[in-house]
């Protein structure tokens, strides 16, 4: 996307802080009300992986967040990390926008955190996309296995943190796109991309 299609916001958490977000206007002009369409990124990713997917869609309004610890709202730390309060963040911005009724599409973490903006303000969502994610909506989590899983990343966390990009790309994606995910995820808080591993269950 051009920057020049693009209008850049931010929005005050609940918690005093800013996080950051764009809004592109339809870029054609079809029949009726154009479609919202909101993009949400995964757990240690920013708004700029969904650059593709937001290009396809010339006929919606977009809108592209960074929360907050991520992307342009890297800089924005929290004493409590948790996916409800991210949930909390994005209902802001559709509050702030005015936005209507949106279609929500969240990666992973974000696509829990969709679900977090439909219980606060189900008439502001028309519909969730989970993108590799909201598989198991049912049955009991394993926090004992969840546990082990997060002292793996406190004992290697930059080894962990590629083999976790690696699998989740698949064999054969290219190496230079692991190295760039992989760069993004380590920029992002330890200590937030810790906490927030809890919430894996």
């Amino acid at each position: 996307m051009c920057s020049s299609d693009l209008e850049f916001g931010t929005v005050q958490t609940s918690d005093g802080l800013e996080m950051s977000y764009t809004v592109r206007a339809p870029l054609t002009r079809g029949r009726g009300q154009a479609p919202t369409v909101v993009f949400v990124h995964g757990w240690c990713g920013d708004g700029g992986q969904w650059d593709g997917a937001a290009a396809a869609l010339p006929g919606a309004r977009v809108v592209v967040m960074d929360l907050i610890g991520h992307g342009a709202s890297r800089d924005q730390a929290r004493k409590e990390w948790s996916v409800p309060r991210f949930g909390d963040d994005i209902t802001r911005v559709l509050e702030a926008e005015d936005l209507g009724r949106a279609v929500l599409v969240g990666h992973g973490m974000g696509g829990q955190a969709c679900l977090e903006v439909a219980l606060r303000a189900p008439e502001r969502v028309a519909g969730i996309v989970g993108v590799d994610c909201l598989q198991r909506l049912a049955g009991d989590p394993n926090p004992g296995r969840l546990q082990q899983y997060v002292e793996t990343f406190r004992r290697d966390y930059e080894g962990q943190m590629r083999q976790f990009v690696t699998a989740a790309l698949g064999d054969g994606a290219p190496s230079e796109l692991a190295d760039r995910i992989v760069g993004e995820a380590l920029a992002a808080p330890r200590e937030m991309a810790l906490a927030l591993m809890e919430h894996f269950g």
